[in-house]
């Protein structure tokens, strides 16, 4: 499924992989924080089916408290909106038309 991801979507694709937390002191406590959002790539072309997947932004903190135990918190927060990403091309023609536009001023 990775190789029908777009590059720099494949890349970003598993970013918690291979990352590790530590709790160094006594009553520490570790935080997580995850952001999912479904997204959909409609390829160009027509020869593929939509493509569904999932992405998401992660954040962690940790911090030391004197007085309380050593705890994990992990926290999920699933996006109820989706995100559409369409590959399109422009004619050359219009490509033409803009740069005219540009340079013309």
């Amino acid at each position: 499924m990775l190789r029908m991801l777009p590059d720099d979507v494949a890349y970003a694709h598993n970013a918690l992989a291979n990352t590790l937390h530590v709790a160094t002191g006594h009553n520490t406590t570790l935080e997580h924080y995850l952001k999912v959002v479904h997204t959909t790539y409609r390829l160009r072309g027509g020869r593929r089916k939509d493509l569904d997947t999932y992405q998401y932004t992660a954040n962690s903190n940790n911090y030391e408290d004197g007085q309380s135990l050593p705890t994990a918190v992990f926290s999920y927060d699933l996006s109820p909106m989706q995100v559409l990403v369409r590959e399109e091309s422009a004619s050359f023609a219009s490509f033409l038309t803009q740069l005219c536009a540009i340079i013309g001023g």
